[in-house]
């Protein structure tokens, strides 16, 4: 990206931003995933990474991540849903995760709780659809956060703390 801040917008059919070996995105601009549920953005596969830098937005619905283990997205910028479900696969969330009111951001494969970083929450849903291995540390849930809704989802061992009125719940299957 460049000086300005220029849009990607995806076009709704399946687009996928895939990246072989380590790539990064730089600068400043915009990800747009908000036309469509099947796009993607994605490392290609084996031990691929892609970062997102933290000028960089990805925003929208469909999916950040792939489900190989083996590759990861570290996110340093701002990983928004708004509007559907936002599905983040295998990734380090070295920025933000924002929840945008009536949208769902869920986390599916295998999470540290080091890796899930900042999530901001403004009256969407939280949901854990993998493994959330806890432990040796602490999840804190708070108004910032919101709930979190397990569906289909699993916190392995570690703390489960609630500030104020936050908690966790589980969704019918």
């Amino acid at each position: 990206f460049g000086p300005s801040t220029p849009t990607i917008t995806f076009g709704g059919n399946s687009s996928v931003l895939s990246a072989s070996g380590t790539q990064s995105i730089s600068g400043t601009g915009l990800l747009d995933m908000a036309l469509g549920t099947s796009d993607r953005i994605e490392p290609a596969n084996g031990t691929d990474v892609l970062t997102l830098g933290a000028g960089v937005t990805v925003q929208g619905n469909g999916t950040v991540g792939d489900t190989d283990a083996s590759t990861r997205v570290v996110n340093e910028g701002l990983i928004e849903a708004s509007g559907g479900t936002l599905t983040v696969r295998n990734a380090d969330n070295n920025g933000t995760m924002n929840i945008l009111a009536g949208a769902t951001l869920s986390l599916t494969e295998t999470w540290l709780t080091a890796e899930v970083g900042t999530v901001t929450n403004a009256g969407g849903t939280f949901q854990l659809s993998g493994i959330l291995n806890n432990t040796g540390a602490t999840l804190t849930l708070s108004a910032t956060t919101g709930q979190l809704v397990l569906a289909g989802g699993t916190i392995q061992n570690g703390t489960l703390a609630t500030l104020d009125t936050t908690g966790l719940t589980q969704s019918a299957a």
